[in-house]
């Protein structure tokens, strides 16, 4: 019976400048189990939430568990073989599941009326990872002394520039993709899933509390500067809190 090694990772939430914090983030070590052979997997889930009162917060923080419960459900089946485009397919349902839970509270709650969540979600699985988006929360890779974006930015603005509409928009942030907001939205695959995952990679989510105020290359820089998990997090929020952050910032670093 084996199991493979135990991965490095650390998260930290600041609610900034704001009053409250709708950022909310989870990390679990799973072991998943065929036959005598078993292997451990990461998942981390980072969301924003956003609606009145505090209906963001609670927007963030189901998200979170609905995810996180519903894929450590499907791990845990002993005995079960998983293949690639189940993993994908387990992730892509947890999102979906999470948004038409919010919609549903929503439902029941006035308070919570027009509230959603952002969310980045990857699982670390044997060498590689997957991982699915919703939102403009983003998942970077470090490999090899370079940051690659793995996500695009759910808003409206990308939506038109991909459409091949170049004028400027005065609505250019809005959010075109987010849980809770619309029946069974799904969170987008990421192109590259799975992607591999070698040692000493890095693997950092993060809300755009972190990403509308450092540009990847200041995050590349502090994370040569700061390589343990801990204090690259600490770093991002400082640094962004210095920067005049003005939104939650919220951070979650993975290193194999």
């Amino acid at each position: 019976m084996t199991v493979s090694p135990k991965f490095r990772y650390f998260g930290k939430s600041d609610r900034g400048k704001r009053r409250h914090n709708e950022d909310y983030y989870e990390a679990h070590e799973i072991i998943h189990s065929v036959n005598s052979r078993k292997n451990r997997a990461l998942l981390a889930v980072v969301c924003d939430g956003m609606g009145g009162a505090n209906a963001g917060e609670v927007a963030s923080r189901t998200a979170v568990k609905k995810i996180i419960s519903f894929i450590k459900k499907k791990l845990l089946i002993k005995n079960s073989a998983l293949y690639n485009e189940d993993i994908n397919s387990i992730i892509q349902e947890a999102g979906r599941l999470a948004g038409n839970k919010i919609l549903d509270m929503a439902r029941d709650n006035p308070d919570y009326n027009g509230m959603g969540a952002t969310c980045v979600i990857t699982l670390v699985f044997k060498n590689q990872f997957f991982y699915a988006h919703a939102g403009d929360s983003r998942i970077y890779l470090i490999s090899s002394g370079k940051i690659h974006a793995l996500t695009r930015d759910h808003t409206l603005y990308n939506e038109m520039y991909s459409m091949g509409i170049r004028k400027d928009l005065p609505s250019r942030h809005i959010i075109s993709r987010v849980l809770g907001v619309e029946e069974n939205t799904d969170p987008e695959i990421g192109k590259k899933s799975p992607c591999g995952f070698s040692s000493g990679d890095c693997l950092l989510l993060c809300t755009d509390g972190l990403t509308g105020t450092l540009s990847s290359r200041a995050i590349l820089k502090l994370n040569k500067i700061f390589p343990a998990p801990r204090d690259f997090t600490q770093a991002c929020i400082e640094k962004a809190l210095g920067g005049g952050a003005k939104d939650n910032i919220t951070v979650l670093c993975v290193i194999k």
